[in-house]
């Protein structure tokens, strides 16, 4: 008898909710891909590394060059893999690279640097993830 009325003022609140006025979900307006210029993409490299700085220049044929420098604060050196996405000025991918597998040395700051292969690069935004 306890579970049928249970199941009577659940179905009552169901019926109450929509009544309410609709529900609105918060939306994030603004993803992390759109607001950050590197991304760590596992829990676990953000424990181990430390993105130090980041740049981008033009190089004289007019490719963007993309630096950074990513500190590891573990003693052992940590591999991850490593992809640069080049966006075009209104902010759409317009290349990416492969993903590449780099070694972080213990205690070290490493240095990165990847080029766009067009001149209409224009942003970017580097992605970090645990080796596959």
């Amino acid at each position: 008898m306890r579970t049928t009325t249970g199941c009577k003022v659940f179905l009552c609140l169901l019926a109450i909710l929509p009544a309410c006025g609709p529900y609105k979900a918060e939306v994030n307006r603004d993803p992390l891909q759109e607001t950050e210029k590197v991304l760590l993409l596992d829990v676990a490299l953000t424990r181990h590394l430390n993105v130090v700085k980041h740049k981008s220049d033009r190089l004289p044929a007019g490719q963007l060059e993309v630096k950074l420098a990513i500190e590891n604060e573990e003693k052992k050196d940590v591999w991850a893999d490593v992809q640069v996405i080049f966006q075009d000025e209104d902010g759409f991918e317009l290349e990416k690279s492969s993903w590449e597998p780099v070694q972080f040395h213990g205690r070290k700051v490493t240095t990165y640097k990847r080029n766009s292969l067009s001149a209409k690069a224009a942003d970017y935004r580097v992605l970090i993830r645990n080796i596959k």
